[in-house]
């Protein structure tokens, strides 16, 4: 669950998040069940595993929502970024918690609970999450951030997830140091946050290359396809976490070939220009 509630966004709207959340449940439903059907796991086992799941997805759900809608009511960036952090740290707190408890024999595991109010994927998630919020709200309200066009805007959105990121490594890096594990303290806080995840595919990219406007794509947001880099290499899987760079490659695709096109143009009308100056007659002609 650690990894799920890192990728949680306090700031997303309902109807995304219950998205979202909706997708999983289903996955997790399908596989419950063929579990139940052709292995020999205990059913009760199994249901009590999903029970669990649907019940943190649920608080998670509406927790986020309510910090979501808490932090769009402020003007002010900075006050935006600490709401966030605040939400994202209650709701993980509240997940934590959740499955800390045994849904079949209905036991709490107070020691596990009681460590994800100071564990470094808490506090790394809070953070990141208050930051990414804070920087993408001042990209869309200062005058004095501008974009000639949607890759350079996709771009700032990917660096500001990847300041983001980096900000989670620095805290998993604080927290290894501290606890006294030394040069190894580097590359075990990339395993700690999880390694990087991005997201390939999104629905709204589908949607703008079928003629979407920008309205109704930004509305269908839901990532699809997740790539995911660790120490030990390369994954990737059907999913809706991580960063998403489909806007990021669909805009530069768009942004190129729009350049492209521009320069066939200047060298079509370069040539007709050139073309014409050599069919006028010289002067030595004209004499």
């Amino acid at each position: 669950m650690v990894k799920a509630i890192k990728n949680y966004n306090c700031t997303l709207p309902l109807r995304l998040v219950t998205e979202n959340k909706s997708i999983n449940l289903t996955d997790d439903l399908i596989f419950a069940g063929l579990d139940t059907a052709i292995t020999n796991t205990d059913n009760s086992e199994i249901w009590a595993n999903f029970g669990k799941k649907a019940a943190v997805s649920a608080v998670t759900t509406l927790m986020g929502a309510g910090v979501g809608a808490a932090a769009e009511g402020v003007g002010n960036v900075v006050l935006k970024g600490v709401i966030t952090t605040v939400g994202t740290y209650t709701t993980t707190v509240a997940a934590d918690y959740m499955n800390a408890i045994d849904f079949r024999t209905g036991e709490f595991d107070r020691e596990a609970a009681q460590k994800s109010l100071y564990s470094a994927s808490t506090i790394a998630g809070a953070l990141g999450a208050g930051l990414t919020t804070g920087l993408n709200e001042y990209i869309k309200i200062d005058e004095n951030v501008k974009f000639s066009n949607d890759f350079f805007a996709s771009a700032a959105k990917l660096g500001v997830s990847l300041a983001g990121e980096a900000l989670q490594y620095g805290t998993h890096v604080i927290y290894n140091l501290a606890s006294g594990q030394g040069k190894d303290s580097f590359g075990n806080a990339f395993d700690d946050m999880g390694g990087l995840t991005f997201n390939l595919l999104n629905l709204s990219t589908i949607a703008s290359l079928f003629g979407a406007d920008d309205k109704t794509a930004s509305d269908m947001k839901l990532g699809l396809f997740e790539l995911q880099i660790t120490r030990d290499g390369v994954s990737s899987r059907i999913g809706t976490n991580g960063i998403d760079v489909s806007g990021l490659v669909y805009s530069f695709a768009s942004w190129g070939g729009e350049m492209l096109r521009n320069a066939a143009a200047r060298n079509a009308a370069e040539r007709t220009e050139l073309a014409g100056r050599m069919a006028e007659p010289s002067e030595l002609e004209l004499i």
